[in-house]
């Protein structure tokens, strides 16, 4: 059931609560119960003495009894419509409280038993036995509930009154007792039930006030849960934001370590081809230095045996000697040259050594720092993704409780 619909039935039952149009409005001065009062006709201007045919004629007493109750004033409508239908004046209404269909029929059915006793008494006619009418008012009529009143002697003029008459009236003050007797009792039976209405009424109104706080808090509860709705959808969006984001960051540092693979194998066939190359080299000097160290050998050997011959043969070629001298200095340039160009390539193979050696070193950290941020980049991955789920879950998981407020609303609320 809607908001609308809801407080739409609010209104009606308010509606049904209200007094009808022809109801009493409440009267703030209420008096007190009194007792009820004989009056007598006012038509007559005189009393005539005792025994007067005129008298007794014009001076027909009218009885009829005036009720006026202390009614709280959140008391029930039905009251004083039943004693004005009584022939009783209640001066007090109710405001804004429904009157019963029970009530009603009560109401109308004591009022019609009133209305016939009222006419039979009014009908009635009596025989002046009591004292002149008081100019003041009617005359009291002591009762138990009353304080007593010292009743004054009769006249002398009415010491003749006839004692069947005397009777008669007793009775019929006795019997407009007991009726008024009935009155209080049925008043104060009136009272007891209005005060169970009046309760009723509060339980209504309280329960009415409960409700109307209920469907604010629900209100509260609907709006409150829209604007968390709204808030997780801002979050989703930016954590879709954020992921697409994370998305593109990935891609780019899978492309960067793509990248640097391809670096580093391009880095590597390089450096493979010029430690094929420094490998070729190192071999063709070696070969060289062979070469060089074999002719030097043969050339030795040629030498040592020149040396044996030009010695024997000293004395007798010393022209040939001189050539051979010059030779021989020629050939210790060469040799010289030799001697200068081995110890520098040895120099350069250790060079070389040394620098492959760096070179290897140096590839082997590159490699470790590429396989480090490659690790890096592989566990930050992976930190995200379990991220992503974790908040997908938690997600899901303010989704169903979300739903469930939703199912539970939809469950109290049908319409």
């Amino acid at each position: 059931m809607s908001n609308t619909r809801f407080l739409d039935m609010i209104r009606r039952r308010a509606a049904a609560l209200r007094p009808t149009k022809g109801s009493a409005r409440p009267t703030s001065s209420v008096s007190a119960p009194v007792l009820p009062a004989l009056y007598f006709d006012t038509n007559s201007t005189a009393i005539n003495p005792p025994g007067s045919t005129e008298a007794t004629q014009r001076q027909r007493p009218t009885i009829a009894t005036t009720v006026t109750t202390n009614i709280n004033p959140l008391g029930l409508a039905e009251n004083t419509r039943q004693h004005e239908a009584a022939g009783t004046t209640v001066d007090s209404t109710i405001i804004g409280v429904p009157e019963s269909t029970e009530s009603t029929q009560q109401r109308d059915a004591a009022g019609t038993t009133a209305i016939k006793t009222t006419k039979t008494i009014r009908s009635t006619e009596m025989a002046l036995l009591t004292s002149p009418r008081n100019a003041n008012g009617p005359l009291p009529v002591d009762s138990p509930v009353m304080s007593p009143e010292h009743t004054p002697a009769p006249p002398a003029w009415t010491a003749s009154t006839n004692n069947s008459a005397q009777s008669k009236t007793s009775q019929y003050i006795d019997k407009i007792t007991s009726e008024n007797e009935k009155l209080k009792r049925e008043l104060t039976a009136e009272k007891f039930a209005r005060e169970d209405d009046i309760k009723r009424v509060a339980a209504a109104r309280t329960l009415a006030e409960e409700t109307r706080a209920e469907q604010q808090r629900l209100q509260v509860d609907s709006d409150a849960n829209k604007r968390t709705l709204e808030r997780k959808d801002r979050k989703m969006k930016e954590l879709e934001e954020r992921l697409e984001a994370e998305v593109i960051r990935r891609k780019q540092a899978e492309q960067r370590a793509e990248d640097a693979l391809k670096v580093l194998g391009d880095t590597q066939s390089d450096t493979s081809r010029k430690v094929a190359l420094a490998h070729e080299q190192r071999l063709m000097a070696e070969t060289n230095l062979n070469s060089a160290k074999e002719g030097y050998e043969r050339l030795k050997i040629g030498y040592e045996r020149r040396a044996t011959y030009v010695t024997s043969q000293l004395n007798n070629l010393i022209q040939q000697q001189e050539e051979h001298e010059a030779i021989i200095q020629g050939y210790s340039t060469v040799k010289d040259a030799i001697e200068v160009v081995g110890p520098r390539n040895a120099t350069n193979e250790a060079e070389l050594r040394d620098v492959l050696g760096r070179y290897k070193e140096e590839h082997q950290r590159q490699v470790e720092g590429w396989e480090k941020e490659v690790a890096n980049l592989r566990a930050m991955c992976e930190e995200k993704d379990a991220r992503h789920k974790q908040l997908e879950t938690e997600m899901k998981a303010a989704r169903d409780k979300v739903g469930w407020i939703i199912a539970q609303q939809q469950r109290l609320n049908p319409n």
